[in-house]
């Protein structure tokens, strides 16, 4: 309330405001534009390889509406396929090819479209607060100080460093874009409400509020179908409800079939916690190791944790050094004990969580920000089997404290005056020079590679990528035995590390190739090929040995990998006798065991017989397309027409139109061959 009358009584010339206003937004946003820039010169990494780099199906012939359909809906990344950045991707190759400076620039507009977003979001999430506050009857203070408040909390959040993956990691446009709409939807929201709410003779009903609530719908099913973090824009828009409007408008409460809302909430969070008890508990205590991953779903909990508490340091006290894209080095959480920052991070978490509900009354906002906090973790950092730490999860789950620092610093702004020109450049330069620094890193990907792997020694990850790395620099080196040196001894690291991945094998089995072709010598191989057949046997599945697979056939075929094809065809087929590989994975290898014996020994009986148990552990078109390419080569033309026809029909997307239309072309062309001769 002091804050509020302190507003009140400190009113400026609204013109003056507006363009002091309108320069300030220029700077910070040419600020982020020029820190993130740094690292537009950056490669693809990770996951935007399988997602975006290897995939045929982003490729479009024309701009039809059924073309993009189809490209929209390629994706397998989520369970809703999120058609709208998978598009964007698409758009993207359509225009510029695979040139990833492009997709790079792209993120950065939208992460600066997702910082105007923030803005407009906390600008009328504060104004609406000051409305509540007063029951309504404040009138605009300082004329802008909300719409400063929304300049600060863009600023902190735009320019931080925390958020850098979010941006130059290109597939996390998915993130960024399910922020983007997700935000936007509850600024919408927060307007509408506060029309109705403490606008005299305004009502939801009226034509105004239906067409603003229907944007807000039509935002945040935008934002679900770029990533399925998107639905948490739903609980947020409720707890915006709770502490802006208590379900009321102008003081009454809100009924809906009799009941008044808040009555209506509180029965759906009773539904929630029903549902939690019958299905998520059971999970809760099941100590069975979760498939693809190193952990339980105990486990899993017991990290999170400390991961929530990592990442509030890591964006309260920023620090690059600790900052990366892998994080696959943390230790496991066993029990509470196991390590005992785990007990620790606990009780620090219970601690504010419970401070802050007794606060709550004279500091509502604090409560209120530690829960959009909370919220917006709970899905990647609670039961779901997810990797367990990336920074990326906190891209909206830290706005709620930007919101919180806003509204304590309002006052400074109204009282700043011209001192405004002073601190701003100050903020500017203290987090965009962070930010700059870390995306410098990003511009090279050896560079990167070699700074992620001297800040996570144990982290596989980080010392497989610069194994990769060394090895794709020795291709354009005159120096190549030492690079090729120095890549095998970083997969030897990554075998060391605290992962029981066959990633770090598969690597050393490219450097010792790669090594022998620069010497000139035979590779002896065979001690890492039969440690991977045994891994690859006996170890816990992984969701990357298709792709290591996938890149060691290509290697055979055309690459310096120079195995006997028996031991190739037995290291192809190993996971097979895995147990813990799922049925999908098997089908997968199956396929590509099928697809190396055609392209390698031209035997089309093996081909087949793999291919047909492909389809009896995973029935999809890909593998009924490279069926039907087996039984025309072996002359069956009237079984490969019938796969196609399969095929087809179970492509409901169109993902495989192109590779359906290029056999059936080769199809009819074999058989006016056989009908010629």
């Amino acid at each position: 309330m002091e804050i509020n009358k302190f507003l009140l009584n400190h009113k400026r010339n609204p013109e003056d405001i507006n363009g002091r206003l309108l320069a300030a937004w220029m700077a910070i946003l040419f600020a982020i534009f020029f820190a993130y820039s740094q690292g537009l010169d950056g490669s693809f990494i990770f996951d935007d390889f399988p997602n975006i780099v290897d995939s045929d199906q982003l490729v479009l012939k024309n701009l039809s509406p059924a073309e993009l359909w189809r490209a929209a809906f390629s994706g397998d990344a989520g369970p809703l396929r999120r058609p709208v950045p998978v598009l964007s991707f698409a758009l993207n190759i359509y225009f510029s090819g695979l040139d990833p400076w492009y997709f790079k620039l792209t993120n950065i507009f939208v992460h600066l479209s997702c910082t105007i977003a923030i803005g407009i979001l906390v600008s009328r999430f504060l104004r609406a607060w000051n409305l509540q506050q007063t029951a309504g009857s404040a009138s605009e203070p300082g004329h802008r100080a909300w719409a400063w408040g929304g300049w600060l909390a863009a600023s902190i959040w735009g320019l931080h460093p925390l958020n850098l993956t979010s941006v130059l990691y290109v597939v996390q446009r998915m993130t960024s874009l399910a922020a983007l709409f997700g935000m936007l939807a509850v600024a919408v929201y927060i307007e509408a409400r506060s029309r109705s709410a403490f606008t005299p003779n305004v009502s939801n009903t009226s034509r105004s509020g239906i067409h603003h609530y229907a944007s807000v719908v039509v935002l945040l099913v935008l934002s679900c179908l770029s990533k399925e973090s998107g639905l948490l824009f739903i609980p947020l828009i409720i707890l915006c409800e709770f502490f802006l409007f208590k379900f009321k408008n102008r003081g009454s409460s809100i009924t809906v079939f009799g009941q008044s809302l808040q009555h209506w909430a509180i029965y759906a969070v009773i539904l929630v916690a029903v549902c939690i008890i019958i299905w998520i508990a059971p999970r809760i205590l099941d100590t069975t190791r979760i498939p693809y991953r190193d952990f339980s779903t105990p486990d899993r909990l017991l990290t999170q944790s400390r991961v929530l508490v990592f990442y509030l340091s890591e964006f309260f006290i920023p620090q690059i050094s600790k900052m990366s894209l892998y994080h696959d080095d943390i230790e496991i959480s066993r029990s509470f004990w196991q390590p005992l920052t785990t007990a620790l991070a606990i009780s620090f978490v219970s601690i504010v969580s419970l401070s802050l509900f007794k606060l709550r009354k004279n500091y509502p906002i604090l409560l209120f920000s530690w829960l959009w906090f909370l919220i917006s973790h709970s899905l990647e950092s609670s039961i779901f089997p997810l990797e367990l730490v990336h920074e990326h999860r906190n891209y909206f789950a830290t706005a709620g404290f930007c919101i919180a620092f806003a509204y304590f610093s309002i006052p400074f702004f109204v009282k700043a005056g011209n001192k405004i020109w002073i601190i701003a450049p100050t903020l500017i330069i203290l987090l965009g020079s962070s930010t700059a620094i870390r995306a410098l890193e990003w511009s090279s990907p050896l560079v990167l590679a070699t700074m992620e792997a001297s800040r996570h020694p144990l982290s596989m990850r980080a010392n497989y990528q610069l194994g990769s790395e060394l090895i794709f620099a020795a291709d354009q080196a005159t120096d190549k035995r030492s690079l090729l040196a120095q890549a095998k001894s970083a997969f030897e690291a990554a075998a060391a590390s605290r992962s029981d991945s066959v990633s770090s094998y598969f690597g050393l089995l490219a450097a010792k190739f790669a090594l022998a072709k620069e010497e000139d010598a035979h590779a002896d191989v065979q001690d890492i090929v039969d440690s991977l057949i045994f891994r690859l046997k006996n170890n816990p599945a992984e969701a990357a040995i298709p792709a290591h697979i996938a890149a060691l056939s290509h290697c055979q075929l055309s690459g310096p990998c120079s195995l006997q094809d028996m031991d190739a065809l037995a290291l192809i087929t190993a996971p097979i006798e895995n147990p813990s590989m799922s049925p999908s994975a098997k089908g997968e290898v199956l396929k590509m065991a099928a697809e190396y014996a055609i392209a390698r020994a031209n035997d089309w009986t093996l081909a087949q017989t793999m291919v047909e148990e492909a389809l009896n552990h995973s029935d999809v078109p890909s593998t009924r397309i490279v069926y039907a390419q087996v039984l025309r080569n072996r002359g069956d033309f009237q079984g490969s027409r019938l796969q196609l026809e399969v095929a087809k029909r179970m492509d409901g997307f169109g993902r495989y139109t192109s590779a359906i239309e290029r056999e059936n072309l080769l199809l009819k062309q074999s058989t006016s061959e056989e009908k010629a001769q």
